[in-house]
């Protein structure tokens, strides 16, 4: 591969392309780290491309797992990063691979067919369109082939008419935007075309206006227009996009907004867990009513952005909601961290922490697990989903450690993985659709499958990892999600 077409590829990977400061966060660990991980999400490789456990497959209504796009993008960006570098492996395979999948995925409007976001079946998460359409770009590079390219527009397209609103998304959330305008400027990485950088500017100035400019969590960005909780992956998501807007378009304001968000995440470091906390979520005596008014004024055609002025006037507090804490989640947030050092090098020793402290978590068959506390009791056992480890998360930390390797180490040949599968581990039987429960249940994962179960053998749930065929009890069918509300935990308590 040429220099001209290396450059290229490192770039739409990484539009942010501070390489120099991810490689100073480089460990000669980090090359055995990546290895194991690969081969752990080989396993749940299925010819339909990457599967495995994500967040919304769990209804009455799926009966199998079907590759989800959110699972391929990040994992394809990371190949394209490791071939960039001329990292020996099947990485252009990969790539190609992962892209024809995604191809099978789109409808004739250019939604996705499996780009469900918390409700299977229905492709309500404009962030898994425009992550599977960033994907597309990167293939269209690696391949040279204009067929990439033709459907990533495709794609794009369907989530900018479906769900776009100017330079916003219908729903106004932060960090999805924000994946909009990461996409935007891999198309103009990809074909120079001025225009869509002036998108992407455009983009990145809506997500500056849900940012927090003063009081204790100033650079802090609101989950959007609509909602006003502080949850740490989310906002963690918006700082690399913005570093990227920076990088491609110089202006100042970007990256003053990156230099305040990476302040505000590293004291949102959840000290107890070595991660960050889960959330805080806005309080005080007037608040929700404001919150009622203020949606019912958004109803009644009033922007809602005015909405959100009138509802934000009135935040007096801050309620911690500590758990449960991200484990593979946290590497977006740590990526971006790693990225801004360069211009905020006082972060430099808590970015180490944090990134020591995640990928201490990986477990002995690679694989990264989903959370702790999710539970909401850290003096119980974990409850099972706290240990599984989801493909759609796990996908962030492989493309955090292709950063970490191939800035710092072009051309290395990657150490052979070496894995073991645990045993089988007892775990707590948490909450299921019908309330809290608090028996202890085991829990099981092998290169063909994973399972819960009762301890007589009865069978709770179970995934087939190459065809995704689920076999479930009805009661055990919820969703897998790392982030519940304290509303929520609250319910389950009474429950």
């Amino acid at each position: 591969m040429n220099n001209r077409k290396s450059n290229k590829l490192a770039k739409i990977a990484s539009p942010a392309e501070d390489f120099d400061a991810i490689s100073a966060f480089y460990s000669a660990s980090h090359p055995r780290s990546l290895s194991n991980l690969s081969s752990y999400l080989d396993t749940w490789k299925s010819p339909g491309g990457l599967g495995g456990i994500i967040s919304t497959w769990w209804s009455t209504t799926v009966d199998t797992i079907e590759t989800h796009p959110m699972n391929q993008a990040p994992f394809m960006l990371g190949a394209t990063r490791l071939l960039s570098a001329g990292i020996p492996g099947d990485w252009a395979c990969l790539v190609e691979r992962e892209a024809i999948s995604i191809v099978d995925q789109i409808r004739d409007d250019g939604l996705m067919l499996n780009g469900w976001g918390d409700m299977p079946g229905y492709p309500l998460a404009p962030v898994v369109g425009f992550s599977a359409a960033g994907g597309l770009y990167a293939a269209a590079a690696v391949t040279e082939s204009d067929a990439f390219l033709y459907y990533g527009d495709r794609i794009k397209l369907g989530y900018e008419n479906a769900f776009g609103q100017g330079a916003t998304l219908y729903h106004g959330v932060a960090n999805q935007t924000a994946r909009w305008a990461i996409t935007t400027l891999q198309r103009y990485l990809l074909l120079g075309d001025e225009k869509d950088l002036e998108m992407a500017v455009r983009l990145g100035d809506s997500v500056l206006a849900e940012q927090i400019t003063d009081g204790p969590n100033t650079g802090a960005i609101y989950q959007g227009r609509n909602s006003d909780i502080l949850i740490s992956v989310y906002v963690g998501k918006c700082l690399y996009a913005l570093l990227a807007l920076y990088r491609q378009s110089g202006e100042a304001r970007f990256l003053n907004a990156a230099r305040a968000l990476g302040r505000y995440l590293v004291s949102a470091q959840a000290q107890q867990d070595g991660l960050f906390v889960n959330a805080l979520e806005p309080a005080g005596s007037v608040y929700p009513f404001a919150a009622k008014v203020a949606t019912a004024m958004r109803r009644a055609g009033v922007p809602s952005s005015t909405a959100a002025s009138i509802r934000r006037k009135m935040i007096s507090g801050w309620n911690r909601n500590p758990h449960p804490v991200a484990i593979a989640r946290a590497s977006d947030s740590i990526r971006g961290l790693c990225a801004l050092s360069v211009h905020e090098p006082e972060i430099r020793p808590a970015v180490h922490t944090l990134l020591t402290n995640l990928l201490d978590f990986q477990m002995s068959h690679g694989g990264f697990p989903n959370t702790i506390g999710y539970g909401g009791d850290l003096d119980q056992p974990p409850v099972w989903q706290d240990v599984i480890c989801p493909t759609r998360w796990n996908v962030y930390v492989f493309q955090l450690l292709a950063e970490l390797v191939s800035a710092a180490r072009p051309n290395m040949v990657l150490p052979a993985p070496q894995i073991s599968w645990p045993d089988v581990i007892s775990v707590r039987s948490g909450c299921n659709r019908k309330g809290a429960l608090n028996t202890v249940v085991l829990y099981a994962e092998d290169a063909t499958s994973a399972q819960l179960s009762t301890n007589d053998g009865g069978l709770l749930w179970r995934v087939e990892k190459v065809t995704g065929v689920t076999q479930a009890k009805n009661d055990w069918r919820g969703e897998l999600t790392a982030a519940r509300s304290l509303k929520q935990l609250e319910r389950e308590r009474r429950a």
